[in-house]
C-alpha cells in the first residue's frame, strides 16, 4: 500500500492495529482476546473491524482451516507518522511549536523525559547542520 493510498484509521482500527504490530500475526480471536483487557466488544464487532481493514489494505490474511490469520501490511513508523502529521496539520495548521508547547505546559513531564526531549532536539540540529542547515 502506497502511503497517499493510506485512509484515516478509526480509534477501534488503531487499537486492532497496535496489537497486530505487536504480535506480528492473530486471528479474530485472539485480536479479541487482547482488546477485551480494555474494552469488551463483541466476536462479530471485531471481526467487522478486521474485515473492513482487509479490504482498505492494511491487513493481510491467510486462511489456515478455517480461520483467517491476519498480519499488518503496513509499515508502524510510517503509519503513525502519516497520523501525526494529519492531526498537526489539521489542530495546530501544521505548525509544531503550538503542539510543543502543549506538551510542555500541559503534560507533567519527568526530568527524564524532558532530557529525552532535548537530546531528539540536539540530534535534529545536529543532523540539519550536517546538511547544510535549514532550506
Amino acid at each position: 500500500m502506497k502511503d497517499r493510498e493510506i485512509q484515516d484509521l478509526s480509534d477501534s482500527e488503531l487499537e486492532v492495529m497496535k496489537i497486530l504490530w505487536e504480535k506480528c500475526e492473530g486471528t479474530v480471536r485472539n485480536v479479541l482476546d487482547e482488546l477485551n483487557k480494555k474494552k469488551v466488544l463483541s466476536f462479530n464487532t471485531v471481526m467487522t473491524f478486521m474485515v473492513r481493514m482487509h479490504r482498505k489494505g492494511y491487513l493481510s490474511r491467510r486462511k489456515v482451516g478455517g480461520t483467517y490469520i491476519y498480519s499488518p501490511r503496513v509499515n508502524k513508523t510510517k503509519t503513525l507518522t502519516k497520523i501525526l502529521d494529519s492531526v498537526i496539520g489539521r489542530v495546530f495548521d501544521g505548525a509544531l511549536e503550538p503542539l510543543v508547547t502543549y506538551i510542555a505546559e500541559s503534560k507533567k513531564l519527568s526530568s527524564q523525559q524532558i532530557q529525552k526531549l532535548k537530546e531528539i532536539v540536539d540530534e535534529s540540529e545536529k543532523a540539519k547542520s550536517r546538511k547544510g542547515g535549514d532550506k
